[in-house]
Order: C-alpha cells, then sequence, then structure tokens
C-alpha cells in the first residue's frame, strides 16, 4: 500500500492545477479576514456555506477521476493489487492529504484572526472543528464518488449531488406545508437528513452553540458515507466493472 499512496502522491502533487486549488483557497480565507467586524466566530461562520463543501468535493473527484481519462487507474488492478487497498490508498493519497492541506489553512486563518479578535472564541473552535469534520467527509466523498463512476464526470456528479439536497428539501418541505420553515433553518426535516445532508449539517454548525448532537450527526454522517460508497466502490473493483 505504501507504493500505491507515494505514487498517486508524487502525480498529484506535480500537478499545476492542484496547487492552482489550494492558492485559490488562500485567496478565498485572505478575502474572507477582510470583511466587517472579522472575529473568532464571525471568521467561522463566514466559511459556513456549501461552496467550501464542493470545492474539495469537486477538487478530489477530478484528481481521483482523471486517472480513469489516462487510464493509470487499470494499472493498479492489473498489477495483481486487492480492491481494497486500491481504495484506501486513494482515499488517504488523495482525499485525506488534500483535506489535511485545506484544514491547515483554515486553522491558521482561524489562528490568525483569533489573535487580533478572540471575540467567542470557545464556541467558534469548536464550530471550526466540526467545519473541518465536514471537509474531511466532503474530500473522501469526492474520491469514491469518482471511482463509483470512473470518469472525469464525476466532477458534475459530485455538484448535482449536493444541489439534489435543495431539491429535495424543497419537495419535502412542499409535500409537509413547512416549506417557509425548512428554507429559513432547515427545521422540521426528518433526522435520515440530518445526517446525510451537508446543508442541514452545516445549518447545525451555524446556529446556537454547539451541540452533541450535532457532532453525533457529522461522525454518523460520515460513518454512513464511507460504508456505502465505499461498499459500492469495492463491489466494483471486486468485479473488476470498469
Amino acid at each position: 500500500m505504501n507504493r500505491l499512496i507515494k505514487s498517486e502522491l508524487k502525480k498529484d502533487l506535480q500537478l499545476t492545477y492542484y496547487w492552482g486549488f489550494i492558492l485559490g483557497i488562500v485567496l478565498m480565507q485572505i478575502l474572507l479576514c477582510f470583511s466587517d467586524d472579522m472575529n473568532s466566530i464571525n471568521f467561522v461562520q463566514s466559511q459556513l456555506g456549501e461552496f467550501f463543501i464542493i470545492l474539495p468535493m469537486m477538487m478530489t473527484a477530478f484528481i481521483a477521476g482523471r486517472g480513469f481519462s489516462q487510464r493509470t487507474n487499470m494499472y493498479d488492478i492489473m498489477m495483481g493489487n486487492r480492491p481494497l487497498k486500491i481504495i484506501v490508498s486513494k482515499l488517504l493519497s488523495i482525499g485525506f492529504i488534500t483535506a489535511c492541506i485545506i484544514s491547515f489553512i483554515s486553522l491558521s486563518f482561524f489562528f490568525v484572526i483569533s489573535l487580533v479578535n478572540s471575540t467567542g472564541f470557545k464556541d467558534a473552535f469548536i464550530k471550526e472543528m466540526m467545519f473541518i469534520l465536514l471537509i474531511y467527509k466532503a474530500s473522501f466523498a469526492g474520491v469514491l464518488l469518482a471511482l463509483c463512476f470512473r470518469s472525469l464526470a464525476s466532477i458534475a456528479i459530485v455538484y448535482l449531488r449536493v444541489m439534489l439536497e435543495s431539491i429535495i428539501l424543497v419537495v419535502y418541505g412542499s409535500l409537509k406545508g413547512n416549506l417557509s420553515d425548512i428554507m429559513d433553518s432547515l427545521r422540521g426535516t426528518p433526522r435520515i437528513f440530518d445526517l446525510l445532508f451537508y446543508s442541514n449539517q452545516i445549518s447545525m454548525i451555524s446556529e446556537g452553540s454547539p451541540s452533541a448532537d450535532s457532532l453525533i450527526n457529522i461522525f454518523s454522517g460520515f460513518a454512513i458515507m464511507l460504508l456505502v460508497w465505499g461498499g459500492i466502490t469495492y463491489l466494483l473493483y471486486k468485479h473488476k466493472d470498469f
């Protein structure tokens, strides 16, 4: 597995657009710092949007997906590597490393802002760590979706997957007659939405003080995502359905 991880990392870190993506994240964080009345809690709140979730998903999906367009992912199979070893190596070399870099950038700016104005630091730090957990979830999801759909088209699929949440929420709210409450604060949705939907989890982090229930929902959602998409990916690799 070490050989697979090192090989993937070597390819990824040589990609110009990978570092262009990282630079884009840095520039966006810098722009957030210049917002009015910026402090610890406001900085975290300003990051809590689907935009910062879609970015790592699309980036990891692109990196994992390009291996299929260039046929390099096929070599991993042909060399006799076991499916689980291939999947874990992709998750670590693409999803985990990308999430680590983004998390480091976000935490660095958070602590810089906190040195200037630490208003609400305690709650802000907990929310920041919960947000970072979502970043890891999104990065891993991008890799698994790319491995499932096996093409660069997975970038569009990742975007549609997040947009589908809004459609489902609108349909559910319309059927239940509480659309305004759902659109305002995502109140009145089933527990399964809190576990699976990024929009619900972002709302849980942003509203009020951090709670144990919110943290449990995020961890549980992460585990469900890994089990479901990881299981599908494993079966596809196991049957060599390419």
